[in-house]
């Protein structure tokens, strides 16, 4: 079950700040729109609106929406990766660092949530090479 805790998108105020802090923005944003309605769904201008900005200018951060959601596959893996050393970093015995990341698997934020979600966005939206060539073939 989720924690009931606003997402950076929720928690921003609207002044303005450095590029990073408004990457940052962009990113909590697309978290928020990819994990609620789905990549293929959100409209590149629905995270600019949500930031402030126009829509070309979210390319002076990220190259495309895609390159958006591996930025954001990419932090969620390290995100995960330091929990997970965090978890188990100070037992030394197997089953109670175990028991640890079992139950520090179901803490999650609302934003830890819709962050993990994006991770199988795109792999469920769009079949594999394998699928795409087989159905090629039978085509043919």
């Amino acid at each position: 079950m989720a924690k009931n805790v606003q997402t950076p998108v929720a928690q921003r105020g609207g002044s303005p700040g450095s590029s990073r802090s408004k990457r940052q923005e962009i990113l909590a944003s697309a978290i928020d729109h990819f994990g609620r309605d789905g990549f293929e769904y959100t409209k590149w201008a629905d995270i600019a609106a949500d930031v402030g900005l126009g829509s070309t200018a979210l390319y002076h951060s990220f190259e495309s929406k895609l390159h958006c959601l591996f930025e954001i596959h990419g932090d969620a893996v390290e995100a995960e990766r330091e929990r997970f050393e965090r978890l188990t970093a100070d037992h030394s015995e197997f089953r109670p660092a175990l028991v640890r990341l079992l139950n520090g698997l179901f803490d999650l934020s609302e934003h830890d949530v819709l962050r993990n979600r994006c991770s199988l966005l795109r792999r469920a939206s769009s079949p594999s090479r394998a699928n795409r060539r087989g159905r090629r073939r039978h085509r043919a």
